[in-house]
């Protein structure tokens, strides 16, 4: 089953707005799931939300991921930030 049509099966989109995206994805390109947040009928928390529970993957929220950034980046080797610097 297609991502949108779960969408709507689960009540969280409408078939009409399922239209609507598709007709927009076709004009726009992208993914069905920008289009839905872009056009406003879902919010991108809503939508992450979907998806963590479709997909059976936990959320990483922004707070998670800068604590990764920064672990990281004591393996990062100054000649290759300074190279990539404009």
């Amino acid at each position: 089953m297609k991502l949108g049509e779960v969408l709507v099966k689960e009540g969280l989109i409408t078939k009409e707005h399922l239209m609507l995206a598709l007709e927009r994805q076709v004009i726009f390109g992208g993914r069905i799931g920008t289009n839905i947040v872009e056009l406003g009928i879902l919010t991108e928390d809503e939508f992450t939300k979907f998806l963590s529970r479709h997909l059976k993957i936990p959320v990483a929220e922004p707070s998670q991921l800068m604590t990764v950034f920064f672990s990281l980046t004591k393996y990062i080797l100054l000649d290759s930030v300074t190279a990539f610097s404009y």
